[in-house]
């Protein structure tokens, strides 16, 4: 089907209340979709499901290179909603490229959503990884996050 069909249908499957047969379907969109706004959805409903079924597949969203930025920002956000502790080195690694003063508006929304993700998952360790993001010199925008990161109860239990 079209993309805008598949995109209603994601839609309405994210909008639904949290189901095993709906958090499935979501999980196989996921595993088979190329349409960056479709997968940004997929993900947007995969985090308001906290549907750890796909979890494996939203990694493999936010770690691949050549996927699409604003799909591997969703997939940073859906990793905190999912307390995705396994994975905050990931996270961290990604965030740590915030201070690069050639990242680009993209990459920053990449890096600035691996930090919220951080916040949200609140290692004990939270502060000393964010820690050379909050220093002179580093954006504002950026230390701002760090801070609220830092600040925010964890979420994740």
């Amino acid at each position: 089907p079209w993309t805008f069909v598949r995109l209603a249908a994601v839609q309405a499957l994210g909008a639904m209340p949290a189901a095993r047969d709906v958090d499935l379907s979501l999980g196989a969109a996921l595993a088979k979709e190329k349409s960056s706004p479709v997968e940004e959805a997929i993900l947007d409903g995969i985090a308001a499901h906290k549907a750890r079924g796909a979890l494996e597949s939203v990694r493999e969203r936010f770690d691949d290179d050549r996927e699409d930025a604003s799909v591997r920002t969703a997939a940073a956000r859906t990793l905190g909603a999912l307390c995705d502790a396994e994975w905050i080195d990931q996270l961290t690694k990604i965030a740590l490229h915030a201070d690069d003063p050639l990242v680009n508006s993209e990459g920053l929304a990449l890096t600035l959503a691996s930090i919220e993700s951080l916040g949200a998952i609140h290692p004990k360790d939270v502060a000393s990884r964010l820690k050379p993001l909050d220093t002179d010199g580093v954006k504002e925008a950026v230390r701002a996050t760090v801070r609220r990161a830092i600040a925010n109860p964890k979420n994740c239990h």
